[in-house]
């Protein structure tokens, strides 16, 4: 043990001495930045016009978004214009290489903490044994090493190899950067399931299907896979909706709130909705709007998902009374030939549901015998 804390100690240095070289390497050449003597008067220009505000600069957070959007190599190539493109790819690969250097020099020093445990817990296991009995030692030992080989064996289940040219010695790994981002963010290795389960719902969320999953207790539902398919899904064209039960929904807010304030910055909203709600001000309606366009995550109970959907039946209910008052007050008389209003004007919601209020219920029986007759609203009508 005293041989592998070791070298495992020795492993975490190495790491975290070629993740800043790499970190730097990416940054200097992300910026275009050269140590020739040929290039030192270019430099000094370069340097000076960034310091007065001129040329913008890239840190290493811009390389980790780029990672991460469509058209990074785009977004790089326009905040350093004198760049080349196989620069922008290389200062991509370097970033990539400093987040799998620093999560594995993350990843070492927990397991040699746990080896310093687990040594600490062999010496005194003499006056252990004495109080709990060897058994109980005994298995305390068994569960610790267990750990301990896991940990320094575990493995990332999202790198495939590329075999398009079977003649080539040189290997090539594909993998999604996203998922390298998250696993950076939060410091752990994503399990094999959860992979699996990530991509099934994206793959089918970018179809427009829906699915249904079930996972474990302590799988990573709400600490893993929520916050990771609502930072990949998050866009600026779809809005991510969380639903959870009301006494999970402050536990699985903070979750989300501190899955998204470190590397990965997303805002948490909370839809809180019931049948007293007004729409009359548009409220709710601008501050959805709002977090689809900054690709927010929303958060809601069931009840208040309930209410919103009955509070859309009953504003429709109230439209179509307000149709019928306006046209039992002859502003519209339902043929398009008699009618003089072109267009009709746009009630607002206020209006409508005075309109409504005042409007005669229909009566049930007769009502689908005279459906035929009824008059229908012509299709540039428009009550919405």
């Amino acid at each position: 043990l005293r041989e592998l804390l070791e070298g495992i100690r020795r492993v975490t240095a190495d790491d975290k001495t070629a993740a800043n070289e790499a970190m730097s390497a990416a940054l200097a050449t992300a910026n275009g930045l050269r140590k020739d003597v040929e290039s030192g008067t270019k430099m000094l220009r370069l340097g000076l016009q960034r310091r007065a505000g001129a040329w913008a600069e890239v840190t290493f957070e811009d390389l980790i978004e780029c990672l991460t959007c469509d058209g990074g190599e785009h977004i790089l190539s326009r905040l350093s214009p004198d760049v080349s493109a196989k620069q922008i790819v290389d200062a991509l690969h370097l970033t990539s290489q400093a987040l799998l250097l620093t999560l594995r020099a993350t990843l070492a020093a927990r397991a040699a903490a746990m080896v310093a445990d687990t040594l600490i817990a062999l010496t005194n296991c003499a006056k252990a044994a004495a109080v709990d009995g060897i058994d109980s030692v005994d298995r305390d030992l068994r569960l610790r090493a267990l750990a301990i080989a896991q940990l320094i064996s575990v493995e990332r289940h999202y790198f495939k190899t590329d075999s398009a040219n079977p003649f080539s010695k040189a290997t090539s790994l594909t993998f999604d950067p996203r998922l390298l981002v998250y696993e950076y963010s939060q410091s752990i290795v994503l399990r094999k399931r959860q992979v699996e389960l990530t991509r099934d719902f994206v793959a089918t969320a970018e179809n427009g299907g829906g699915q249904c999953a079930q996972m474990l207790m302590g799988e990573g539902k709400t600490t893993v896979v929520c916050p990771l398919l609502g930072f990949i899904l998050a866009k600026s064209s779809s809005l991510v909706v969380q639903v959870v039960p009301h006494a999970l929904l402050e536990f699985s807010r903070s979750t989300q709130r501190k899955a998204y304030s470190g590397v990965i910055r997303r805002s948490v909203v909370t839809l809180e909705f019931n049948r007293y709600t007004s729409l009359a001000d548009g409220a709710i309606l601008g501050a959805l709007r709002k977090a689809k366009e900054n690709r927010a995550i929303v958060i809601a109970s069931p009840t208040s998902i309930k209410s919103l959907a009955l509070k859309f039946l009953e504003v429709c209910h109230l439209l179509d009374q307000s149709y019928i008052a306006m046209r039992d007050g002859g502003v519209y008389s339902g043929d398009p030939r008699e009618n003089k209003l072109l267009p009709l004007p746009r009630p607002t919601y206020t209006e409508f549901i005075n309109r409504a209020r005042a409007a005669r219920p229909r009566p049930r029986r007769g009502s689908r015998a005279g459906r035929a007759c009824a008059p229908q609203p012509p299709p540039w009508a428009s009550f919405a």
